[in-house]
Protein backbone atom coordinates (compact mmCIF):
# COMPACT_ATOMS: atom_id res chain seq x y z
CA UNK A 1 0.00 0.00 0.00
CA UNK A 2 0.99 3.52 -0.85
CA UNK A 3 1.46 6.39 1.97
CA UNK A 4 -1.09 8.28 3.57
CA UNK A 5 -1.40 11.97 2.47
CA UNK A 6 -1.54 14.18 5.38
CA UNK A 7 -1.42 17.74 6.00
CA UNK A 8 -0.08 18.98 9.31
CA UNK A 9 -1.94 21.95 11.31
CA UNK A 10 -0.48 22.55 14.38
CA UNK A 11 1.12 25.44 16.86
CA UNK A 12 4.79 24.68 17.31
CA UNK A 13 5.39 24.04 20.57
CA UNK A 14 7.69 21.44 21.91
CA UNK A 15 5.47 18.63 21.40
CA UNK A 16 4.61 19.77 17.94
CA UNK A 17 8.11 18.79 16.99
CA UNK A 18 8.11 16.10 18.13
CA UNK A 19 5.08 15.25 16.12
CA UNK A 20 6.31 16.71 12.90
CA UNK A 21 9.93 15.00 13.60
CA UNK A 22 7.46 11.41 13.61
CA UNK A 23 5.53 12.14 10.40
CA UNK A 24 8.56 13.24 8.51
CA UNK A 25 10.43 10.01 9.35
CA UNK A 26 7.60 7.66 9.19
CA UNK A 27 7.88 5.45 5.68
CA UNK A 28 3.72 5.41 6.23
CA UNK A 29 2.97 8.83 5.70
CA UNK A 30 3.21 11.60 3.24
CA UNK A 31 3.22 15.22 4.36
CA UNK A 32 2.19 17.14 2.12
CA UNK A 33 2.11 20.63 3.69
CA UNK A 34 1.52 22.40 7.19
CA UNK A 35 -0.56 25.58 7.87
CA UNK A 36 0.32 27.05 11.59
CA UNK A 37 -2.19 28.49 13.75
CA UNK A 38 -2.46 30.16 17.07
CA UNK A 39 -1.69 28.74 20.32
CA UNK A 40 1.23 27.69 22.20
CA UNK A 41 2.69 31.04 21.02
CA UNK A 42 1.24 33.98 18.57
CA UNK A 43 0.96 33.30 14.57
CA UNK A 44 3.70 34.92 13.76
CA UNK A 45 5.94 32.67 16.58
CA UNK A 46 4.48 28.94 15.70
CA UNK A 47 5.26 30.14 11.44
CA UNK A 48 8.58 30.50 12.51
CA UNK A 49 8.91 27.73 14.30
CA UNK A 50 7.31 25.78 11.81
CA UNK A 51 10.17 26.64 9.74
CA UNK A 52 12.88 26.38 12.44
CA UNK A 53 11.77 22.51 12.85
CA UNK A 54 11.90 22.02 9.09
CA UNK A 55 14.84 23.68 8.16
CA UNK A 56 16.74 21.67 10.86
CA UNK A 57 15.44 18.27 10.13
CA UNK A 58 16.89 19.46 6.59
CA UNK A 59 13.00 19.16 4.90
CA UNK A 60 12.38 22.56 3.10
CA UNK A 61 10.35 20.74 0.74
CA UNK A 62 7.24 21.00 3.04
CA UNK A 63 5.64 24.33 2.48
CA UNK A 64 4.32 25.96 5.57
CA UNK A 65 1.42 28.89 5.21
CA UNK A 66 0.20 31.21 7.94
CA UNK A 67 -3.25 30.31 8.48
CA UNK A 68 -5.35 32.12 11.99
CA UNK A 69 -3.91 34.25 14.07
CA UNK A 70 -6.77 34.03 16.93
CA UNK A 71 -10.05 31.78 17.71
CA UNK A 72 -13.21 31.86 15.74
CA UNK A 73 -14.64 34.17 18.46
CA UNK A 74 -12.75 34.78 21.66
CA UNK A 75 -9.21 36.54 22.45
CA UNK A 76 -6.37 34.29 22.19
CA UNK A 77 -4.62 32.92 25.03
CA UNK A 78 -0.91 31.67 24.41
CA UNK A 79 0.53 29.05 26.42
CA UNK A 80 3.99 30.93 27.38
CA UNK A 81 4.22 29.72 30.63
CA UNK A 82 4.90 26.25 29.08
CA UNK A 83 6.83 27.06 25.46
CA UNK A 84 8.43 30.18 26.68
CA UNK A 85 8.66 33.56 24.70
CA UNK A 86 9.15 32.25 21.50
CA UNK A 87 7.10 28.98 21.74
CA UNK A 88 10.04 27.06 21.05
CA UNK A 89 12.43 27.67 23.94
CA UNK A 90 15.43 25.61 24.49
CA UNK A 91 17.63 24.84 21.43
CA UNK A 92 19.54 27.43 19.85
CA UNK A 93 18.15 27.91 16.01
CA UNK A 94 19.86 29.27 13.38
CA UNK A 95 17.92 32.31 11.64
CA UNK A 96 15.57 30.79 9.18
CA UNK A 97 16.42 31.09 5.71
CA UNK A 98 13.12 30.38 3.92
CA UNK A 99 9.72 31.98 4.60
CA UNK A 100 5.87 31.32 4.93
CA UNK A 101 3.93 30.75 1.72
CA UNK A 102 2.16 33.89 0.99
CA UNK A 103 -1.18 31.92 0.37
CA UNK A 104 -4.69 31.78 2.00
CA UNK A 105 -4.82 28.61 4.10
CA UNK A 106 -7.96 27.32 3.00
CA UNK A 107 -6.94 27.81 -0.93
CA UNK A 108 -3.50 25.88 0.16
CA UNK A 109 -5.72 23.19 2.23
CA UNK A 110 -8.46 22.89 -0.38
CA UNK A 111 -5.91 22.23 -3.27
CA UNK A 112 -3.75 19.59 -1.25
CA UNK A 113 -7.21 17.80 -0.53
CA UNK A 114 -8.30 18.43 -4.44
CA UNK A 115 -5.11 17.31 -6.13
CA UNK A 116 -4.64 13.91 -3.97
CA UNK A 117 -5.54 10.85 -5.31
CA UNK A 118 -5.62 9.19 -2.31
CA UNK A 119 -8.34 10.78 0.67
CA UNK A 120 -5.79 13.12 2.91
CA UNK A 121 -5.80 12.79 6.83
CA UNK A 122 -5.44 16.10 8.60
CA UNK A 123 -3.22 15.96 11.74
CA UNK A 124 -4.39 18.54 13.82
CA UNK A 125 -1.98 19.20 16.99
CA UNK A 126 -3.01 22.67 18.10
CA UNK A 127 -6.04 24.56 18.00
CA UNK A 128 -8.96 23.47 15.96
CA UNK A 129 -9.51 27.27 13.98
CA UNK A 130 -7.91 26.29 10.60
CA UNK A 131 -9.46 23.19 10.42
CA UNK A 132 -13.27 24.20 11.07
CA UNK A 133 -13.04 27.23 8.71
CA UNK A 134 -11.27 24.73 6.16
CA UNK A 135 -14.40 22.43 6.68
CA UNK A 136 -16.93 25.33 6.99
CA UNK A 137 -15.64 26.74 3.62
CA UNK A 138 -15.07 23.53 1.45
CA UNK A 139 -17.73 21.05 2.14
CA UNK A 140 -17.57 19.39 -1.23
CA UNK A 141 -14.34 18.07 -0.14
CA UNK A 142 -15.48 16.32 2.93
CA UNK A 143 -15.61 13.46 1.45
CA UNK A 144 -11.97 13.72 -0.03
CA UNK A 145 -10.51 13.53 3.73
CA UNK A 146 -9.74 10.13 5.33
CA UNK A 147 -9.73 11.43 8.82
CA UNK A 148 -8.58 13.86 11.86
CA UNK A 149 -6.29 13.14 13.86
CA UNK A 150 -6.42 15.37 16.33
CA UNK A 151 -4.47 16.16 20.03
CA UNK A 152 -7.18 17.58 22.38
CA UNK A 153 -9.53 17.28 24.84
CA UNK A 154 -9.72 14.41 27.13
CA UNK A 155 -12.41 11.78 28.15
CA UNK A 156 -12.29 12.77 32.16
CA UNK A 157 -10.85 16.03 33.43
CA UNK A 158 -8.79 18.92 31.56
CA UNK A 159 -5.11 20.35 31.91
CA UNK A 160 -6.25 24.11 31.54
CA UNK A 161 -8.91 24.14 33.33
CA UNK A 162 -10.53 21.30 35.71
CA UNK A 163 -12.62 20.51 32.47
CA UNK A 164 -10.87 21.62 29.19
CA UNK A 165 -7.26 20.40 27.73
CA UNK A 166 -6.01 23.55 26.36
CA UNK A 167 -6.45 23.17 22.43
CA UNK A 168 -10.08 22.81 22.76
CA UNK A 169 -10.40 25.30 25.26
CA UNK A 170 -8.43 27.63 23.81
CA UNK A 171 -11.51 27.35 20.49
CA UNK A 172 -13.95 25.59 21.41
CA UNK A 173 -16.28 26.75 18.74
CA UNK A 174 -13.75 25.87 16.44
CA UNK A 175 -13.89 22.18 18.32
CA UNK A 176 -17.44 21.78 18.44
CA UNK A 177 -17.37 22.41 13.88
CA UNK A 178 -14.82 19.63 13.73
CA UNK A 179 -16.56 16.84 16.25
CA UNK A 180 -20.40 17.88 14.11
CA UNK A 181 -18.57 17.19 10.98
CA UNK A 182 -19.13 13.83 10.16
CA UNK A 183 -15.51 13.32 9.40
CA UNK A 184 -13.97 10.23 11.07
CA UNK A 185 -11.87 11.88 14.37
CA UNK A 186 -9.28 10.61 16.32
CA UNK A 187 -9.32 12.19 19.35
CA UNK A 188 -5.48 12.02 21.26
CA UNK A 189 -6.70 13.46 24.58
CA UNK A 190 -5.09 13.36 27.74
CA UNK A 191 -5.92 10.30 28.99
CA UNK A 192 -3.57 8.77 26.59
CA UNK A 193 -1.13 12.02 25.69
CA UNK A 194 -0.67 12.58 29.52
CA UNK A 195 1.18 8.85 29.39
CA UNK A 196 3.00 9.42 26.74
CA UNK A 197 5.66 10.61 28.83
CA UNK A 198 9.81 10.75 28.15
CA UNK A 199 11.75 9.66 31.78
CA UNK A 200 15.13 11.92 32.04
CA UNK A 201 16.90 8.73 31.60
CA UNK A 202 15.51 8.26 28.23
CA UNK A 203 16.31 11.55 27.38
CA UNK A 204 19.92 11.40 27.94
CA UNK A 205 19.42 8.64 25.66
CA UNK A 206 18.39 10.76 23.27
CA UNK A 207 21.41 12.87 23.13
CA UNK A 208 23.18 10.12 22.61
CA UNK A 209 21.58 9.10 19.58
CA UNK A 210 23.66 12.02 17.54
CA UNK A 211 22.24 13.03 14.62
CA UNK A 212 19.95 16.13 13.91
CA UNK A 213 16.45 14.45 14.74
CA UNK A 214 17.84 13.61 18.22
CA UNK A 215 20.00 17.24 19.25
CA UNK A 216 16.32 18.25 18.22
CA UNK A 217 14.07 16.68 20.25
CA UNK A 218 16.46 16.12 23.44
CA UNK A 219 17.07 20.00 23.64
CA UNK A 220 13.43 20.64 23.33
CA UNK A 221 13.01 17.79 26.23
CA UNK A 222 15.61 19.51 28.44
CA UNK A 223 13.59 22.25 28.42
CA UNK A 224 10.57 20.92 28.80
CA UNK A 225 11.53 18.52 31.87
CA UNK A 226 12.97 21.86 33.30
CA UNK A 227 9.49 23.15 34.01
CA UNK A 228 6.96 22.83 36.12
CA UNK A 229 3.75 21.48 33.77
CA UNK A 230 0.15 22.31 34.22
CA UNK A 231 -1.67 19.83 35.96
CA UNK A 232 1.40 17.87 36.76
CA UNK A 233 3.51 17.06 39.78
CA UNK A 234 5.81 15.29 37.21
CA UNK A 235 9.81 16.06 35.87
CA UNK A 236 8.92 13.81 33.00
CA UNK A 237 8.07 15.48 29.72
CA UNK A 238 4.77 14.52 27.64
CA UNK A 239 5.10 14.56 23.82
CA UNK A 240 1.03 15.20 23.36
CA UNK A 241 1.15 15.95 19.75
CA UNK A 242 3.02 13.45 18.64
CA UNK A 243 0.53 10.88 19.82
CA UNK A 244 -2.01 12.37 17.16
CA UNK A 245 0.97 11.36 14.39
CA UNK A 246 1.58 7.57 16.23
CA UNK A 247 -2.49 6.95 16.14
CA UNK A 248 -2.44 6.81 12.32
CA UNK A 249 0.44 4.77 11.71
CA UNK A 250 -0.26 0.64 11.51
CA UNK A 251 1.18 -0.60 14.37
CA UNK A 252 0.31 1.74 16.75
CA UNK A 253 0.86 1.99 20.45
CA UNK A 254 -2.39 3.89 21.10
CA UNK A 255 -5.62 2.08 22.32
CA UNK A 256 -8.63 3.60 20.92
CA UNK A 257 -12.03 3.65 21.58
CA UNK A 258 -15.77 4.40 19.61
CA UNK A 259 -17.36 6.82 21.36
CA UNK A 260 -19.86 9.84 20.42
CA UNK A 261 -17.97 13.05 21.59
CA UNK A 262 -19.37 16.55 21.58
CA UNK A 263 -17.91 20.10 22.99
CA UNK A 264 -18.96 22.56 25.69
CA UNK A 265 -18.94 25.81 24.07
CA UNK A 266 -21.68 27.80 26.63
CA UNK A 267 -18.79 28.37 28.92
CA UNK A 268 -17.94 28.50 32.82
CA UNK A 269 -15.95 25.56 34.30
CA UNK A 270 -17.15 23.51 31.49
CA UNK A 271 -15.93 25.81 28.69
CA UNK A 272 -13.98 23.71 25.89
CA UNK A 273 -14.83 20.19 28.01
CA UNK A 274 -14.95 17.27 25.24
CA UNK A 275 -18.02 15.38 26.53
CA UNK A 276 -17.36 12.09 26.01
CA UNK A 277 -19.99 9.26 26.01
CA UNK A 278 -17.77 6.74 27.57
CA UNK A 279 -20.97 4.54 28.71
CA UNK A 280 -23.05 5.30 25.28
CA UNK A 281 -26.51 7.03 27.86
CA UNK A 282 -26.87 9.64 25.03
CA UNK A 283 -27.52 6.99 22.83
CA UNK A 284 -26.30 8.79 19.83
CA UNK A 285 -23.74 7.11 17.78
CA UNK A 286 -19.92 7.03 18.09
CA UNK A 287 -18.56 10.08 15.91
CA UNK A 288 -14.79 9.19 17.08
CA UNK A 289 -12.34 7.00 17.96
CA UNK A 290 -10.75 8.44 21.94
CA UNK A 291 -7.22 7.47 22.57
CA UNK A 292 -7.73 5.92 25.91
CA UNK A 293 -4.31 4.47 26.71
CA UNK A 294 -1.09 3.95 25.37
CA UNK A 295 2.15 1.49 25.34
CA UNK A 296 4.65 4.31 26.69
CA UNK A 297 7.96 1.69 26.26
CA UNK A 298 6.57 1.22 22.61
CA UNK A 299 5.66 5.29 21.98
CA UNK A 300 9.43 6.32 22.95
CA UNK A 301 10.76 3.93 21.33
CA UNK A 302 8.94 5.18 17.51
CA UNK A 303 10.10 8.61 18.85
CA UNK A 304 13.63 7.30 19.02
CA UNK A 305 13.94 6.02 15.33
CA UNK A 306 12.02 8.76 14.23
CA UNK A 307 14.80 10.52 15.39
CA UNK A 308 17.64 8.54 14.44
CA UNK A 309 16.42 9.25 10.43
CA UNK A 310 17.97 12.59 10.33
CA UNK A 311 21.37 12.33 10.45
Amino acid sequence: MGRIPILLDGDPGHDDAMAMTLALASDELEVKGMTVVAGNSTLQNTSTNAIRVLEWLGRTDIQVVKGASQPLSRELSIADSVHGESGLDGPVFPPITHQSLDVNFCDFMADIVRKSDEKVAIVAMGPLTNTAIFLLSNPDLHDKIRCISLMGGAAIGGNWSPTAEFNIWEDAEAARVVFDSGIPIIMCGLDATNKARVTAEEIEQFHQIGTKGGDLIAGLMDFFKDHDLPGTNFKEVPMHDAVAVAALLSDTPVKLEDMYVTVDIDGGYTQGCTVCDILGLTGKAPNAKVAMDLDREKFVGMLADACRKFK
